[in-house]
């Protein structure tokens, strides 16, 4: 399975462990997927930003809004990301099929699979945050 179907998977057991409406894992994983998206490319475009030294005058045109932009790029990413994934591999039948080959899977492939789908969004995390500790340490 793919880190995107992975995501749905271990959205899809969540909901299921716990009782509620799996209807909703294609939302939570699109989400998930879409956030995670815009976190590597928020790292690798921040990172970028601080390295390359063409990027001076960039970073001085836009050093006093930095937070109104960056969350308003943020949230426009993600919507377009959102979108993208909700029409291609986040549609009603790719998530129906990624959920019937789940469940053909024995139990213990489900787990590995549900641990991927989490490791999925915590590199991303972790690779966005690590690159701002590194901005702090580089003192920039």
């Amino acid at each position: 399975m793919n880190l995107f179907q992975s995501i749905v998977c271990n959205q899809y057991a969540d909901l299921k462990k716990n009782g509620r409406d799996t209807s909703k894992a294609r939302l939570n994983s699109v989400l998930l997927f879409s956030v995670a998206l815009v976190l590597v490319f928020g790292a690798i475009f921040t990172l970028w930003l601080t390295v390359s030294p063409e990027t001076s005058d960039f970073r001085t045109m836009y050093a006093g809004m930095g937070k109104g932009i960056g969350k308003l790029v943020a949230a426009v990413l993600i919507i377009a990301f959102f979108l993208v994934t909700y029409n291609t591999v986040g549609s009603k039948p790719s998530i129906d099929k990624t959920i019937a080959a789940y469940e053909r899977l024995p139990e213990a492939d489900q787990k590995q699979v549900c641990r991927t789908g989490m490791m999925v969004v915590f590199v991303s995390m972790g690779i966005f945050f690590s690159v701002f500790i590194l901005m702090m340490v580089m003192g920039k």
